[in-house]
């Protein structure tokens, strides 16, 4: 390819808000940010849930969602399992955007984002976000983290670029808190927590500035974290001043934040007018920070407690050549920021990006090119070896770095506690990533597990709760809620008595160290950042008082004795409004009010009840009240639409629904809505394609498809009309299915016990038939990307291959055996007979071993059944029609049938180990499950243990998804308990 002119830089500022920016621009006070917007396009982007850094950044950095690359949280177990190590870039299992550009004779410079530890070797620059993480007491290290620079020569130059915080001058530091010499540094380190946040931003700019002068680059991407840190400490200060807010305090350090916005405006003129003319600028934030009425009180004391501050809106700005000038940006999301920088420079997008190409922005219209994935695409990305690990003593050394810096919770003693919370958090984020993509089936069993082993983690169950109220599961709310909230009402009680044992200790050692003796306990360190009482007091220092265990646990009975009662009326108004008692639901959610009355959610949903109730003056006055707090909130314009449809004026209703859609893009009902009221107002063309859009975004919604398939009769197109009545019918059949299984399907206890010194282990095996939530996996349904009109062809009455595929020993044989029976012929040349490990016989075709090769034979196998193992599925034809029934089984059950298989036959097998072979599997699977998301296939995938336990209700599944008839009774005869030999074994017995 040759090499483009075109330069991209990509500016990130944490945590920043247009509500604290365009006063700031009012006054003058940004006048570099407020030229960019002017002469390009800006507007919201929305974030992703969890609002945590190093998701999001990563999030932006490739354009996929959590669970595709594998960052979740700050911190994650070390591969040989024996401590734990802060979240590196080793852990993405995807190409970022410098890689693609890697691949494509592109130079880089990356400095900074979050987590880029160890540094890529990529052509370019990078430096990783470790290199500028200092100490208040001892500035930087004497040396540069090992890696943290490429190319490594050029570590000592950036060394030597850093400012160190002990060098922040009294001029600087008074820009920021002007009467700084009030100050008294041996009690209050709120100075120093200033001067550190100024000084690690200070030297990201600074070498920013230098490479950009010495260095030939084409994409640059400067992240700076500063905003962010600023706002988590000082927001409480900003005015005006709140009651509990010290007038000294509130003097002293009342302009950080806004300083802070002012100092980062300055950077920027400074890296534009280097940058040059001929440069595309982006800056954009992960998220917001309420700087208003809407900031909390209090923060929880639980891991990310900090992100409750956050604001689910950031900014994005993008000015230059071919940018539309003063334009305003709607519906924009995180994941758009990759697509679009691809689209800059010429590149096609890859489909399995979540995102899309910020069309708008741009004066003429972009083509866009795609291709499947840049995961497949060969060729010097400038990533690491698959293989390559970090020191684990240094792993630790960098943890613990970040415990002292403030940026985890500090960590116990025992290096298997500290293994079992990292993986208790990875997998918590990946289930609210999970539920953020609309994907709850699958949080819920991550999140059942976690609330067994944690039954006094409260915020699991909340989640819980909103996943079963999702899946319409209304008896396992109820009884998780009642669950929850007698858990928590007791353990409140025990977590009081605690507490104030522990006080008392406190008092009796603060009276010994007065009177001259000294008890055992830690060196002293003196005052922590984290410590600043409520009231802005910096409170009894506890770590001179306490040991490090000691700590851990008066934090946690402190933050356990707070009951909250405005969690256990919410979530009772919650349960029964989804149970359809309206006038008890509302009545729970006006005593939340009470305690929290500055809520805009909490509104929104009394909205929703009022909605259901047919209410609609209570319904108007509840949203009305939720957006008077937030202006941008985008349920609550949702549901003015949806109150005005009622009223019957639909030109209200579409402006309502036009600003919901503006807040939040993906949103189907917001765009059911829009579309609903422009049928109205008689705009039918655009009516189809806002409803069109609404079926886009849920293939399933079976309203739009009824309303689509009116609106098309009625314009005389019956073809068009006819494809949604038979989605709507498809979508009401899988409504009454699902309906069937939340009948049938009975969810697991939540241990009662409470503040139990061990954690609870569960029965992984027995878990994991209960948990599983239905038999077709949301990740496997059809490519997001495909039109409606695309998808509904794939789904004509017509011949098509039926394709049982999985690991081997996942179910396979199983399944055609099932198949053959219930009437649907297995292609197969019964080379391959019965045997011990398959007594049923294997209905395999020796042929397909070499579909790599020789594949034309499928074009003959319509109307029947072929095994094809996931590593083979790449191989089939791509000009025929295919279904795809996905056979899963729990990857520690497959490593050892297979084993047992091997031993049986007196074969060695592959010279790997079970732990290697696991992850070798669970690639696989996640590559063919990326492989038929690309293609569309209509897929259906069955749990092995699920068929076994319910082998009736998963055959009826199947004559479903297939449409055939099938003999359900033969098919159910084919499965035998007794040869599910190889389980998962219980936790405790392990």
């Amino acid at each position: 390819m040759p090499k483009s002119t075109k330069k991209v830089l990509l500016i990130g500022w944490d945590a920043a808000d247009w509500k604290m920016i365009h006063p700031l621009m009012d006054e003058g006070r940004m006048p570099y940010l407020q030229r960019l917007v002017e002469g390009g396009s800006s507007g919201n982007i929305c974030t992703l849930h969890p609002v945590l850094s190093p998701m999001l950044w990563t999030s932006i950095a490739t354009g996929k969602r959590p669970y595709q690359h594998g960052i979740l949280g700050f911190f994650e177990p070390t591969p040989d399992g024996s401590t734990i190590q802060p979240m590196t870039n080793l852990s993405r299992k995807c190409k970022a955007v410098w890689n693609i550009l890697n691949q494509n004779e592109k130079r880089s410079i990356v400095l900074g984002w979050w987590p880029s530890q160890p540094a890529e070797p990529i052509d370019g620059v990078m430096v990783s976000d470790l290199f500028f993480k200092s100490s208040m007491r001892s500035g930087f290290a004497a040396s540069a983290p090992k890696l943290s620079v490429i190319p490594e020569e050029l570590t000592k130059e950036m060394e030597e670029l850093r400012l160190d915080p002990r060098d922040i001058t009294g001029d600087e530091i008074r820009a920021f808190i002007p009467l700084a010499e009030q100050v008294d540094q041996k009690k209050d380190p709120r100075l120093a927590q200033c001067a550190k946040v100024l000084a690690e931003c200070t030297s990201v700019q600074n070498i920013a500035t230098h490479l950009v002068e010495t260095q030939e680059w084409d994409f640059m991407a400067v992240y700076f974290d500063a905003i962010d840190h600023f706002c988590h400490g000082f927001m409480k200060y900003h005015p005006p001043r709140r009651p509990f807010i010290k007038e000294k305090d509130f003097e002293l350090y009342k302009d950080i934040v806004a300083m802070g916005y002012a100092y980062h405006d300055l950077m920027l003129g400074r890296l534009l007018q280097l940058a040059g003319d001929d440069v595309t600028v982006i800056v954009m934030s992960d998220h917001g920070f309420h700087p208003d009425h809407l900031r909390p009180d209090y923060v929880p004391y639980e891991p990310a407690g900090p992100a409750i501050e956050h604001r689910d809106l950031g900014i994005f700005v993008i000015n230059g050549p071919g940018i539309k000038k003063d334009h305003l940006l709607f519906g924009l999301n995180l994941l758009d920021v990759t697509p679009t920088i691809l689209a800059l420079f010429g590149l096609p997008v890859g489909k399995d990006m979540d995102g899309r190409v910020i069309r708008d922005a741009f004066e003429v219209p972009l083509r866009v090119k795609t291709i499947p994935s840049w995961e497949k695409i060969d060729g010097r990305d400038g990533r690491h070896p698959e293989d390559m690990e970090l020191d684990a003593g240094e792993s630790k050394q960098a943890l613990q770095q970040l415990v002292d810096l403030g940026y985890v919770e500090s960590l116990a003693d025992d290096d298997d506690e500290n293994i079992e919370r990292s993986k208790l958090e990875l997998n918590f984020n990946l289930a609210r990533a999970y539920i953020d993509a609309n994907r709850h089936a699958d949080a819920i069993p991550l999140l059942v597990e976690a609330l067994k082993k944690y039954p006094s983690e409260y915020r699991i169950g909340i989640q819980l709760a909103m996943c079963y109220r999702r899946l319409e599961r209304i008896n396992d709310l109820r009884q998780l809620v009642t669950q929850l909230r007698e858990r928590r009402i007791n353990e409140a009680k025990i977590a009081q008595e605690k507490a104030q044992r522990y006080n008392e200790i406190l008092r009796e050692r603060t009276a010994a160290l007065s009177e001259g003796s000294s008890p055992v306990m830690e060196e002293f360190e003196g005052p922590q950042p984290d410590e600043a009482g409520e009231n802005g007091d910096v409170s009894p220092n506890i770590n001179s008082i306490f040991n490090k265990e000691e700590q851990l646990e008066f934090r946690r009975y402190q933050a356990l004795a707070q009951l909250n009662p405005y969690a256990l009326e919410f979530l009772a108004g919650y349960a029964a409004l989804a149970s359809g008692d309206t006038e008890a639901g509302l009545e729970s959610l006006q005593r939340a009010i009470l305690q929290e009355p500055r809520k805009p959610g909490l509104y929104v949903l009394v909205g929703d009840a009022f909605l259901m109730a047919e209410k609609w003056d209570g319904a108007i006055a509840s949203f009305e009240k939720a957006l008077e707090l937030d202006e941008n909130n985008p349920q609550a314009l949702l549901g003015l639409a949806e109150c005005w449809m009622h009223r019957k004026k639909p030109r209200r209703a579409a402006e309502y629904a036009r600003q919901s859609i503006g807040r939040l893009f993906h949103n189907p009902r917001a765009h059911f809505a829009l579309g609903s009221a422009l049928y109205r107002l008689k705009q039918v063309g655009k009516a189809i394609e806002s409803l069109e859009r609404a079926v886009e975004q849920n293939p399933n919604y079976r309203q739009a498809h009824q309303r689509l398939a009116f609106i098309h009769k009625k314009e005389g197109n019956q073809e068009a009309s006819d494809e949604h009545a038979r989605w709507a019918r498809m979508a009401a059949k899988a409504s009454r299915l699902q309906q069937q299984e939340r009948d049938d399907w009975k969810a697991p206890e939540i241990p009662t016990t409470i503040l139990d010194d061990k954690p609870i282990l569960p029965d992984r095996y027995a878990a994991m038939i209960a948990n599983e939530d239905d038999l077709m996996l949301p990740t496997l349904k059809q490519a997001p990307r495909r039109t409606v009109r695309q998808n509904l062809s794939l789904m004509k009455d017509q011949p098509f291959v039926t394709i049982v595929t999985g690991l081997p020993r996942s179910g396979t044989s199983m399944m055609m055996q099932m198949l053959s029976a219930g009437g649907i012929p297995a292609l197969t040349d019964n080379r391959r007979v019965a045997d011990e490990d398959n007594p049923r016989g294997y209905l395999e075709l020796d042929v397909t071993k070499r579909l790599a090769n020789e594949n034309r034979w499928v074009l003959d196998a319509n109307r029947r059944s072929l095994k094809v193992i996931v590593q083979l599925l790449e191989y089939l034809p791509r000009d025929m029609h295919y279904k795809f029934i996905f056979m899963l089984r729990d990857i520690g059950e497959i490593v050892e049938s297979q084993r047992k298989m091997l031993d049986r036959n007196q074969a060695e097998g592959g010279n790997i180990t079970p732990e290697k072979l696991s992850s070798v599997f669970n690639r696989q699977v996640g590559q063919a499950q990326q492989l038929i998301h690309e293609k569309g296939v209509p897929t259906m995938a069955f749990r092995y243990h699920r068929i076994v336990s319910a082998p009736r209700l998963a055959s009826n599944s199947l004559q479903q998804f297939l449409g055939v008839e099938l003999d359900i009774d033969e098919m159910v005869r084919c499965v035998d308990k007794t040869l599910y030999r190889t389980k998962v074994q219980p936790a405790e017995e392990q």
